[in-house]
């Protein structure tokens, strides 16, 4: 069954790839591989092999088989898979030192 979602996204463990996300208005199947992080866009994708690629138990052998060399592509511009950044709490690591003005003040 296929959605009518704008855009349908998904992760999963591979080691081929990290992630994809087709548009099935265009037709463009995004993915993103593991190795070097880059996002190579696959154009004119039919829902149909997208369907089977995200049910496919082995994405990696399924992307070898039946989108690698059957799809024109193109890779984007922005290749790096965004990264979340967290805000780090220094005084919450165990190994971090509390500053001298810090230990100063606990004295007082």
């Amino acid at each position: 069954m296929i959605t009518r979602r704008t855009v349908q996204f998904a992760r999963m463990p591979s080691a081929l790839i990290s992630r994809f996300k087709y548009n099935p208005e265009t037709r463009c199947l995004s993915v993103w591989f593991v190795r070097t992080r880059r996002r190579y866009d696959y154009e004119d994708v039919p829902p149909e092999t997208h369907e089977e690629f995200r049910r496919a138990f082995s994405k990696g052998s399924f992307f070898n088989r039946h989108i690698r060399d059957h799809f024109r592509f193109s890779v984007a511009e922005e290749a790096a898979e965004p990264q979340l950044s967290l805000p780090v709490n220094p005084a919450a690591r165990p190994s971090a030192a509390p500053s001298r003005r810090s230990a100063e003040r606990r004295m007082k």
